[in-house]
Formats: structure tokens, C-alpha cells, sequence
């Protein structure tokens, strides 16, 4: 893996308590605006006062929002929102760009030191190389192809758990070789095999330490074993598939005292012995752990006296075997990822059922990890082995070693965002990734990074080389001008900046003082509580606002709180409705006396909101409203609703419409409850319409129902004269009468109907089917036939027998004479 180290030397000038202010109280100040400034109108404040917390051209490009200005001439603010620039000159304006370059692909970035059966075009990830230039926060996005490739190198090593419970595992493994040898020749023709064996840390109570036990761990079942050890590489990666068969055959087995094996030592070593295991630099790797038992992890080595932690390094002498299994304890969990992680090695437990979930659990802990479980004999390991690697083969997931600075984000149309599932050889996917700077450390030489971005299992990858944009070019040393005579000669002048010596400051380093004294006068120019400086739109000279005066724009007052820019202008183009009614200090309008509002837009005269002929009552909108800018403004209850001018209509209150109610009736319809002399009293006179308009705002319609439930309408106005005038609609609506009794009775008579026709249906249905039943009845008899036969218990009650000595001669014989009859 190519790592490029790019180290900046130390500036001389560099102060970091002056350049940088703490990220975290930035940020904290920054939310608190954003918590109490939530008005449209106000993002544009808080555009303003984040940039003006940044006091250095550095720190003001690290937010993504302003720009700085190194002009020459006397600046209110260097460090401004990138749109409100007009004030400098753009030559002088520095707001770096980010920017995404991707050179032409190098295939030794994904290839590297390959041996010879390594091929360039093996590569599965476009482009293998980007370059960014970033500014903080400010993201970017590119694009990244794998495209799965046809007869991709494997290295299998086959690692596995040489204790004497392992014997039918081992037997079936030797029978299973050459179609496992097959399989992985099917799947690419580019493979190689490898063979190790593990058993456990040679001391007690890990192994039975008797000299007989020692030489034959089994010699108590009269078997023959070898000596006990820790991990043994038998043989190295080989495309020789018999030299393999014949290691596994050759090899003999072994036996400890406890349940759990040195699995993980052993797949350590397999892991970080590249060379003596023979890993291509360019392969799928993987590792296929089988075991019957559970491994040792870090920490029980103490049960032998085994404290040094192991430092995951290879130890492995000529004939293969671990050195260092006595001197240092069994690996931790997090070691093995790290280093399955780092040298792109899958591994694939191959276990019985009744530890199954033990590696489960770890499998899960360890990136690309997978399971798969055995039979007792062991006779589905060919299966295991291909369903695993099609699982292994089909999953891309990518992953980066980004710092904690670098926050990288992956996107695409699978299920998960880095990780896709289903990939068949030859197809390709496309994921976009999203690199943003969260922060800008604080040493120089982290500002360049190259950050590696590959697939879990994988030894090939996106080499992202960053540069991030945290300090501006005329702030390097290089660039700036020492006792410059912008600063009296008393200071360096960088960025349009002075950076004053010992005991001066001032904005030409023109004022004398120790740090209290500094801080003193600058607490001088602060208004209140307000740690800004002059208002963030002037600077201190010795403890008084100097305001700067610029082309087209005017800031004034004691801490050069008040401009002619900051605030909003109106309809015409005013600020503050103009220097007669206000004036713009803090970017907040103060109105002079007669004036109010947030542009100065409302006169405070209630004048013109009494209405002609209440001038002397002085009733404000009627007494219906509030006068707000010279305007009524009505209110609005549930029981009535005012409006006009002055809030002297009223469409939605009651009105006279019920006292009328009773006469209108009486006099247009007859129909009150009124009496004669009561109708006779009525004040007013009707007049009926055939249609009633009501369409004059003068006129008030009211419409109501009698005891009849019909609805009359009319409606009231007043003449010139202040006369009632009531207009009535001659005709009622009434509904019409509903024929109950009718419906009632056809109602009735046509549920009796359908009752009778459905008994009478029914009935017929009853009779022709048992009709038909009968019939098929009488049908049955016709065709029985019945068998006449004699009863075998039947016995006839005559009987004849002969009487065996009786002698006559054949010709006297009768029939009377040929039988006695007995009954």
C-alpha cells in the first residue's frame, strides 16, 4: 500500500494562540445564534456575525461562507459574507476554491509488486487515483466503478484445528481435496492452496506437560500423535493441488487437555506472515478456519504465566512453526480485525454446531468474516466452501481509513449505501463518494492527507490524496513583510493585517501598552456588553472608535454602530423610511419621534383612524379595532366580525333581523304568532318582491323558517331619509308533503308479497325434490336382484343310513327293502 507523508516545516512565526480560536466555543456561539435568529430576515445578521468572529485570513476561509480582504487601504471588516464583497477591490479578495482532479489511472497503485501471475487488468476499481482540494465543511463528490472481474486471483489457506477431535474432519478433508481443488478452479483459474495446522500453547493446563504425554499426547488410547505446538505451517500458497493432498495426508494429529485451541495465534500468524505463507499482493485471500472447539483469546495466557501482550508480528522459523507461542499471550479480538482488515483477509469458519455460536459472535466482530457450519463427519465441507466464497464474492463493501478530520460518505442503489449485495462477475457498480474537512487540525502538516478507500477483502483501492485550504497564501513566511511601515515599523504585515510586537498594538501598532492595557482600551470601543469591537465595523485606536469612511457608504457614531447599508430598505428604496424618520444603527432601524415600525414605516398620529363625525369622541376605528401605521386594524370574535375603513361594519353580527322576524310574518304571510292589534302596531311597512336583490351593501338580508318549516327571506335598509325600508320574497320554499301512509302501506304490502312468494317457492322446491328422490328410489328396487341360497347351519330333519351288514342277493333286492328310514 502506497502511503504518501507529506511534512511542512514549522513556521517561525506560527502562534497558534494567536491564529486559531477553539473550534468548540465557535461552534457553540454559532448555534446560539442560529437558536435565537430565526426570522428569514435575519440569516443575513448571522452570515455577518460569524464572519466577523474570525480574526485571521486563515480562519476566516475555514468558514465556507465568507471571504477575506487583504486590501490595502483602511477596511471595516476584513472577514465578510462572499456576497456582500462590493467594498473590495478583486484582486484582493481571497476566497480559495475547492476542486477535484483525477489524474489518468495508475495501475501500480492496485497491482503494486505483483508476482508474476498478477495481472494489471485484474484491477476492479475506476479511478485508482483522486486528488481534492477542500475547504472546511465544504464538501465534494466523485464517482467510483467496481466492475466484478472474470478468473480474479484466490488464495485459499486452509487452517485448521489439528487435535485429535478432528480425526473424521481430516479424513474427509483428504477425500474432499481434489474436488475442493476443482470447485475453486471453476470459479477462477488463477488459485492457490495452502495448508496449516494448530494446536495450543505448549505448557499447562493447556497441554499435559508429562515427558510420555509430551512425545505421544495419546498414548493412553494406544494411538500414535504427534508433539503438541502452538501453530505450524505445513505448506505455503502452491498451485500444485497434489503436493497439497499430500501434506494434509502426511500430517499428523495431536491433543492437548482443555476444550479451547490456539485458533487464535494461528490465524494471526496466517495473517501477518505474507511472505512465509506466500500472499499475493493482488488476490482474494482466504483464510478457511475448521476447528471443533473454542479458541483461547487474549488474557488466558496468564493461566500459564504468559503476561506479554502479543504484538502481532510474524514469528515464524524455517520449518514453519510459531517461535513466539510460549513468550506471548493469544491475540485479542480487536488485534486480529486490525490485521484482517489491514492485509484484505477474509476468513471463513468452518465449525460444528455445538460452538457455532460462539463464532457467530465473532464473526461479527471481524470485517468480512463469515460462518458456516459443519456436519459431524464433515462430509459438507465441499458445499460449505462454495457457498461461502459465492457469499464472499457476491458482497462489495467499501471502506476508508479516513482520520477523524475527513468525514466520508457513500452513497448508491443497493440496500445499504457502501455496501452492495448480489454482484454477479462481470457487472459493475457505481457509488458516489462525498468527502467533506470537518475541521482544520492544528498542526500544519495534517493539512495533507492521503486517505485509501477499498473494498472489505480486497487488496486494491482509491488512493485519495486531500489538501485542505486552512491557512491563506499570504500568511506563509514567504509572503509577509516584517517592521512593515503599514505598522510603524513595529510589526509584520500580512493579509492586510498588522501583527504588532511586544507591549504594541492598534491597528498600525501605533498604540503602547502591556496586555492589560490592551485589553482595557479595546474594552473601550465595546458598546455594553457587545464584545465586538467598534461594532465589528471599525477599529480601536487607543481606546476610541475610529469609523472608516468609504465610497457610497457612511458609518458613524460613538462605536461605529450606525451605517446607511445594514438594514432593509423599503418600497422606495429607503432605509429606515429615510433620515427623516430614522436612522439605521446596530442593522436595526431607530425611528425618530412620530415614527415606528421595523423600517420607520408607521406614524405613531392616530388620526386617520377616527372616523368623519367622531372627531370629537375621539373613538379609534369605532371603537372595533386598533389604529396601527395610520390604519385601522378590526378585530374578530366568534360573534362578530368588523370591517371597513374604520371598523364600522359588521356582516356577520345578528342585526335587526330577528326583531323584525314577527311582523314580517304577520303582515307578509299570516303566519305569526302575533295578534291583530300586536300586527297592527308593527312600525314599519313591507313591500313584496317577486325576486329579492340583496346585493346592495346597504341592504341586510335575513332569512328564517316558520312553524310550517318554510323559508322566507327579506331584507332591511334605510333611505336617505332614515326610513326602514323591509323588501319581502312573496314566496315561501316549503317542502312538499311526504305521502307516509302510501309509502307505509307499499312498504308492507310488497314485504308480504315476497314472503308469500318465497313460502310458496319454497314448497315447490320441497316437492319436486322428494318426488325425485322417490322416483330414484323406486329406480333402485327394480334393478336389486336378490340370491336364493341355503343356509349352510340348515340341517334337513330325515335322515337315511344303511346298514353295512345286511346281505341280500341283487335280485330280491326292492327299493322298499334297500334302506332302514329312521326319522
Amino acid at each position: 500500500m502506497l502511503i504518501r507523508n507529506v511534512n511542512h516545516a514549522k513556521k517561525e512565526s506560527f502562534d497558534p494562540r494567536r491564529m486559531w480560536i477553539p473550534i468548540i466555543l465557535k461552534y457553540i456561539f454559532i448555534q446560539h445564534l442560529f437558536l435565537h435568529c430565526v426570522e428569514s430576515k435575519d440569516v443575513e445578521k448571522i452570515k455577518v456575525t460569524i464572519c466577523t468572529t474570525a480574526t485571521t485570513c486563515g480562519e476566516c476561509i475555514q468558514l465556507p461562507e465568507c471571504a477575506w480582504c487583504k486590501q490595502e487601504q483602511s477596511i471595516s471588516e476584513r472577514c465578510v459574507p462572499k456576497e456582500n464583497l462590493d467594498h473590495c477591490r478583486k484582486e484582493d479578495v481571497i476566497n480559495p476554491q475547492h476542486s477535484t482532479f483525477i489524474p489518468e489511472s495508475d495501475p501500480s497503485l492496485n497491482n503494486g509488486e505483483n508476482s508474476n501471475n498478477d495481472k494489471p487488468e485484474t484491477a476492479q476499481l475506476k479511478p485508482t487515483r483522486v486528488k481534492l482540494r477542500l475547504r472546511k465543511d465544504s464538501p465534494l463528490k466523485f464517482k467510483i466503478t467496481f466492475m466484478q472481474a472474470e478468473d480474479y486471483p484466490v488464495d485459499l489457506y486452509y487452517l485448521m484445528d489439528f487435535t485429535f477431535s478432528m480425526t473424521k474432519h481430516k479424513e474427509r478433508v483428504v477425500e474432499a481435496i481434489e474436488n475442493i481443488a476443482q470447485i475453486m478452479k471453476n470459479i477462477t483459474k488463477n488459485v492457490q492452496l495452502g495448508f496449516g495446522s494448530f494446536v495450543d500453547k505448549v505448557a499447562m493446563p493447556f497441554v499435559d506437560m508429562v515427558s510420555e504425554s509430551l512425545q505421544n499426547p495419546c498414548y493412553k488410547s494406544d494411538m500414535s500423535c504427534a508433539r503438541p505446538y502452538g501453530f505450524k505451517n505445513h505448506l505455503p500458497l502452491t498451485g500444485d493441488t497434489i503436493k497439497f493432498k499430500e501434506t494434509v495426508a502426511s500430517a499428523s494429529l495431536s491433543a492437548n487437555l482443555d476444550d479451547p485451541e490456539g485458533g487464535f495465534d494461528a490465524l494471526m500468524q496466517a495473517t501477518v506472515c505474507r511472505k512465509s505463507i506466500g500472499w499475493k499482493k493482488i488476490s482474494r485471500k482466504i483464510i478457511l478456519f475448521a476447528t471443533a472447539s473454542k479458541s483461547h483469546s487474549a488474557g488466558d495466557g496468564k493461566l500459564a504465566g504468559i503476561v506479554k501482550p502479543n504484538d502481532a508480528k510474524c514469528y515464524l522459523n524455517k520449518e514453519g512453526y510459531y517461535t513466539m507461542s510460549m513468550s506471548q499471550d493469544y491475540p485479542s479480538v480487536e488485534q486480529l480485525n486490525n490485521q484482517l482488515s489491514r492485509n484484505k483477509v477474509i476468513v471463513v469458519f468452518a465449525v460444528l454446531k455445538s460452538v457455532a455460536h460462539e463464532y457467530e459472535r465473532l464473526s461479527e466482530l471481524l470485517e468480512g468474516a463469515v460462518i458456516g457450519v459443519l456436519e459431524n463427519d464433515s462430509s459438507n465441507i465441499v458445499d460449505l466452501l462454495r457457498e461461502q466464497y459465492r457469499k464472499i464474492r457476491s458482497i462489495v463493501e467499501l471502506k476508508s481509513n479516513a482520520p477523524d478530520h475527513i468525514e466520508i460518505k457513500f452513497s448508491s442503489n443497493c440496500k445499504e449505501e457502501n455496501k452492495c449485495e448480489d454482484v454477479e462477475v462481470g457487472s459493475s457498480i457505481e457509488f458516489e463518494v462525498e468527502v467533506k474537512a470537518t475541521s482544520c487540525p492544528s498542526d500544519p502538516s495534517e493539512w495533507n492527507q492521503t486517505v485509501f478507500i477499498s473494498p472489505v477483502g480486497l487488496n486494491e483501492f482509491v488512493q485519495v490524496d486531500i489538501e485542505l485550504i486552512c491557512q491563506c497564501d499570504c500568511e506563509k513566511p514567504e509572503f509577509e513583510e516584517r517592521n512593515s511601515s503599514r505598522c510603524s515599523n513595529l510589526g509584520a504585515y500580512k493579509c492586510g493585517v498588522c501583527y504588532c510586537g511586544d507591549n504594541r498594538f492598534g491597528r498600525e501598532c501605533e498604540c503602547t501598552g502591556n496586555d492589560l492595557i490592551k485589553q482595557e482600551k479595546l474594552d473601550q470601543c465595546k458598546k455594553g456588553k457587545s464584545n465586538r469591537v467598534c461594532s465589528g465595523q471599525g477599529y480601536c485606536l487607543c481606546g476610541q472608535c475610529t469609523c472608516p469612511q468609504q465610497k457610497d457608504k457612511n458609518i458613524f457614531g460613538t462605536f461605529c454602530e450606525c451605517d446607511d447599508y445594514s438594514c432593509a430598505r423599503d418600497e422606495e428604496g429607503k432605509i429606515c423610511g429615510g433620515e427623516k424618520r430614522g436612522m439605521c444603527c446596530e442593522s436595526q432601524c431607530v425611528c425618530r419621534a412620530g415614527w415606528s415600525g421595523s423600517w420607520c414605516e408607521c406614524s405613531t398620529d392616530n388620526s386617520t383612524c377616527i372616523a368623519p363625525g367622531n372627531q370629537e369622541s375621539n373613538l379609534i376605528c369605532s371603537g372595533h379595532g386598533t389604529c396601527k401605521c395610520g390604519q385601522c386594524i378590526c378585530t374578530s370574535t366568534d360573534k362578530a366580525r368588523y370591517g371597513g375603513q374604520y371598523c364600522q361594519d359588521c356582516p356577520t353580527c345578528v342585526g335587526r333581523c330577528e326583531e323584525f322576524k314577527a311582523c314580517v310574518q304577520c303582515k307578509a304571510f299570516q303566519t305569526s304568532i302575533l295578534s291583530n292589534e300586536e300586527c297592527n302596531n308593527c312600525e314599519f311597512e313591507i313591500v313584496k318582491v317577486e325576486t329579492l336583490d340583496a346585493s346592495s351593501k346597504d341592504k341586510r338580508r335575513c332569512v328564517f323558517k316558520d312553524e310550517d318549516k318554510c323559508t322566507f327571506n327579506f331584507c332591511y335598509s334605510y333611505l336617505s331619509n332614515n326610513q326602514l325600508l323591509v323588501e319581502v320574497q312573496e314566496k315561501r320554499d316549503c317542502p312538499r308533503e311526504i305521502p307516509m301512509a302510501k309509502i307505509v302501506g307499499g312498504i308492507a304490502g310488497t314485504v308480504f308479497v315476497i314472503g308469500l312468494l318465497t313460502i310458496l317457492l319454497f314448497r315447490i322446491f320441497v316437492h319436486v325434490k322428494d318426488k325425485w328422490e322417490f322416483q330414484q328410489y323406486q329406480k333402485a328396487l327394480e334393478k336389486e336382484k336378490w340370491a336364493h341360497d341355503k343356509n349352510p347351519l340348515y340341517k334337513d330333519p330325515k335322515q337315511t343310513f344303511k346298514n353295512p351288514m345286511y346281505r341280500r342277493n341283487e335280485d330280491d333286492i326292492n327299493e322298499s327293502d334297500e334302506r332302514y328310514v329312521f326319522q
